[in-house]
């Protein structure tokens, strides 16, 4: 009897590993996704999360209890981070003439809510490319010129909207040229869901609150990106997903981030 329990069990693993199989499927992303802003398959706030959560912002509007935690004690260090951050600079006896070209690390703040590092591409003294968390670029536009290591630019959702004001301190350089190693590639994820409940769905990855299911698919889609799915560009890590239905419906399970590739993650039976 011990082995027939055992067998069934391992039946059951098996089967509950397939199903998980078919549930995620990563694909490649395409050289050009990160420029479709008018694509009618393409969401516009993809890229919006991540930079809410870099600016240390509640995503959408939507939170609970514990991000609202999170904002609060993060903005409590951003005050003794950015003084620090200003008492290095202003210590300095003199500044570069110019900031050299490639990447550099930097350190961003608004002075309000959030300092973090940022890499920047740098060509001719110029910022050409802004992009957090090492993989996501953001759009942006410098207002006037890099002077003592230091610049200001306007930061953008993705629709090219302006966020917020921020000042760019290149600290890092301000003794000597450093020159950073390239950003990686993000990754990205994208959920849908072939119930006709979808909409009850409530999601949370890493504890932030989606946005609904706006629709349930009667198929499995083809590609990523498809409007109905909820998709996210994320840095290449593990996350956490929370998510609960309809009745008794609930899943608890971790996923990854590739570099470079998009998964579809199917919430269902």
């Amino acid at each position: 009897m011990k082995k027939i329990n055992l067998f069934i069990l391992i039946l059951f693993s098996f089967s509950l590993q397939a199903q998980q199989f078919k549930d995620k499927e990563y694909i490649p992303l395409s050289e050009n996704i990160l420029t479709q802003s008018d694509s009618t398959n393409f969401s516009m706030d993809v890229l919006d999360y991540a930079l809410c959560q870099y600016m240390n912002m509640p995503y959408n509007g939507l939170t609970n209890r514990r991000e609202q935690d999170r904002i609060e004690a993060n903005k409590n260090q951003m005050f003794t981070k950015t003084e620090l951050v200003k008492t290095q600079y202003l210590a300095s006896t003199q500044y570069p003439d110019k900031i050299s070209d490639g990447w550099h690390v930097a350190i961003t703040t608004d002075n309000i809510n959030f300092c973090n590092n940022a890499k920047i591409l740098i060509e001719n003294n110029q910022m050409k490319e802004f992009v957090i968390e090492n993989s996501i670029p953001v759009k942006f536009s410098p207002i006037g010129e890099i002077k003592k290591a230091k610049g200001i630019v306007s930061l953008k959702n993705f629709k090219g909207e302006e966020i917020s004001i921020i000042e760019v301190y290149f600290i890092y350089d301000v003794e000597h040229s450093t020159i950073a190693e390239k950003p990686i590639k993000p990754g990205c994820v994208c959920f849908w869901s072939d119930l006709k409940s979808a909409g009850e769905i409530i999601l949370k990855v890493n504890d932030l609150l989606l946005e609904p299911f706006p629709f349930y698919f009667g198929k499995k889609p083809d590609v990523a990106f498809k409007r109905g799915m909820i998709c996210k560009f994320l840095k290449p890590a593990f996350y956490e997903l929370w998510a609960r239905g309809k009745g008794p419906l609930g899943w608890n399970d971790s996923f990854e981030i590739k570099s470079g590739y998009c998964l579809k993650y199917r919430l269902g039976r």
